[in-house]
């Protein structure tokens, strides 16, 4: 008979197709799906060490204590991490300087490596944790006052 059907109103020829097509598909999304929660976390680590660097740069800045700014710096950087929820122990945190006097360059430099172990088949995909940095350079503003 060539219009009979099967249990379920298919055709014998298209019994197994829905269950072929989604197993085809599921692989496939699944794997979309992988990419987007790594790129996402990607951007969202970028992002924190973006803030972490200029909140670094800014608090060496603001003292008149070269000795100090640097501690300063890697202080404020860690805290912005941690305000990100980061861990700032994973964090490389570099505030360096010129000799310091008023109008020179202070660089914050914060490099983060981003966990992709949690993300599914995030190791088989993209391999090792990337590593994202961020650096700036803000001057020691000239006008500032000896607090003395």
């Amino acid at each position: 008979m060539a219009g009979s059907r099967g249990p379920g109103g298919h055709r014998p020829s298209e019994a197994g197709q829905g269950s072929v097509e989604l197993l085809l598909l599921i692989p496939g999304v699944l794997v979309l799906l992988a990419g987007i929660l790594y790129f996402g976390r990607l951007l969202y680590c970028d992002i924190a060490t973006q803030m972490a660097a200029y909140d670094g740069a800014r608090a060496a800045v603001e003292t008149l204590d070269g000795g100090r700014g640097p501690h300063q710096g890697r202080v404020a950087a860690h805290v912005t991490l941690a305000g990100w929820l980061l861990d700032p122990d994973s964090a490389q945190v570099a505030v360096e300087h010129e000799p310091w006097a008023r109008g020179t360059d202070v660089r914050c430099t914060v490099r983060y490596r981003v966990p992709v172990g949690s993300i599914p088949l995030g190791r088989v995909l993209f391999g090792d944790d990337p590593v994202v940095s961020s650096t700036v350079a803000l001057r020691v503003e000239r006008f500032k006052s000896r607090w003395e």
